[in-house]
């Protein structure tokens, strides 16, 4: 298995991004971020890795390769860091702490976010799910011509 150092900087130029981006997007230092490609620091603790693979955009293959090769388990079951736009600017809320930025207080979409966030789910069935929840909504906004959705009468 390859060094986490090597795979961050590998996964970041993937990206597009550079080191100062990164760290930008991610709110880890620049310095810290450096450092870590260059193999003069450890893998960043758990909170700080996610914020990195937000900012990355991973695929879920490249998030579980990261996280393994940091000494992680790539079976995150819970979904740690959203991001809401706010004023133009990006607001880490972490579920865990209850803050309902992104509305994660209404039980439905909190349940959503659970499941979709689900490491267990294969992902054919995370696609079938998005899938099914956009034509839903958009059913619901009327981009959808018809009268009924899987037993739902529109009003």
């Amino acid at each position: 298995m390859r060094m986490f150092n090597k795979i961050l900087a590998e996964l970041r130029k993937k990206s597009g991004l550079s080191q100062s981006e990164l760290a930008r997007l991610s709110k880890v230092s620049p310095d810290h971020i450096a450092k870590i490609e260059q193999g003069r620091r450890k893998p960043p603790k758990k909170k700080n890795l996610i914020k990195i693979i937000n900012a990355l955009n991973l695929s879920e293959e490249d998030r579980d390769k990261l996280l393994s090769s940091a000494g992680y388990s790539s079976r995150l079951r819970e979904p740690l860091v959203f991001y809401a736009p706010s004023s133009g600017d990006d607001l880490e809320m972490e579920i865990s702490e209850g803050k309902d930025i992104a509305g994660l207080k209404n039980p439905a979409i909190k349940i959503v976010a659970e499941i979709l966030s689900d490491a267990e789910l294969p992902i054919e069935s995370r696609k079938e799910i998005e899938k099914m929840i956009i034509s839903f909504a958009e059913w619901l906004r009327g981009e959808k011509k018809k009268e009924t959705f899987n037993g739902f009468e529109h009003k």
